[in-house]
């Protein structure tokens, strides 16, 4: 039964570790990010900070492409358009108030949720070996 309750706990954290995104700590500027093509942290002049799939140049205008129930497209409000299956939305971001952004560390947060599986694999392994008794 332990076991049982143990397994459900390491699958749970298992799955929550799948949305953790760890970002680069260089800050890139507007052309590398839209160059990246890939999710980013942008933080604000006012100290939030907004998460994008990736970033866009339209007509010039730089664009975040978001969830549409997302932090940013709530706050930021000034939607652009949709894409046909209206999952995510396009926002209208102001250059000069961008204080820095981020790229994502795709490899770092593979080996960070890969590490927290083998650490806790590891932990589990060892419990079940301590509480089995060995026959002589």
């Amino acid at each position: 039964m332990k076991a049982a309750r143990f397994l459900t706990l390491a699958l749970s954290l298992f799955v929550l570790l799948q949305s953790c995104s760890i970002y680069r700590s260089k800050s890139l500027s507007v052309e590398e990010a839209v160059a990246f093509n890939r999710k980013v942290k942008i933080k604000t002049n006012s100290n939030q900070t907004f998460t994008f799939k990736r970033l866009e140049k339209d007509e010039g205008r730089l664009v975040g492409v978001t969830p549409r129930n997302s932090k940013a497209a709530r706050k930021l409000g000034e939607i652009i358009e949709t894409n046909d299956s209206n999952k995510f939305v396009k926002v209208k971001l102001d250059q000069d108030s961008i204080e820095q952004i981020k790229a994502k560390n795709y490899l770092g947060s593979f080996f960070v949720v890969l590490g927290v599986i083998v650490a806790g694999l590891t932990l589990f392994l060892t419990w079940m070996a301590s509480s089995v008794a060995f026959l002589p």
